[in-house]
């Protein structure tokens, strides 16, 4: 299948890496109420299954289309002709759910993170 479809391994490659990275949080979601800490309890009343189903549905694919869209100015020709396939596009959907999809959503936590410290700093000087 992925001999004909090459760009399929990056998704498919993407969505692995998302089940491999996010396991502890699917574990989390698989146990029952009476199983889980408060912790992790918390964690799922705050919306850990939309994070998940959004980063499977939204985040994940998008990134991997991104990257599949700049790809030709990223990969060196002589590279491409070198690894043919699919090892190449299972590569690209492994780096795209690191970049730009972790790196975005690090950026949006450290900002988020930075305006609730300002936050507090002005609410202390008061």
């Amino acid at each position: 299948m992925f001999e004909t479809f090459p760009i399929a391994a990056a998704y498919v490659s993407a969505a692995l890496l998302l089940l491999i990275v996010r396991s502890g949080d699917l574990q989390i979601l698989v146990k029952t109420e009476t199983q889980r800490t408060k912790t992790e309890q918390a964690s799922v009343s705050r919306g850990l299954k939309r994070s998940i189903v959004l980063d499977c549905l939204v985040f994940v694919p998008a990134s991997v289309s991104l990257l599949l869209l700049i790809e030709p100015i990223l990969i060196p020709q002589k590279l491409r002709a070198d690894h043919p396939g699919v090892s190449l596009y299972a590569i690209i959907g492994i780096a795209s759910y690191g970049f730009p999809f972790a790196a975005i959503r690090r950026a949006i936590t450290r900002v988020a993170l930075k305006t609730l410290q300002e936050f507090a700093a002005i609410s202390n000087k008061q």
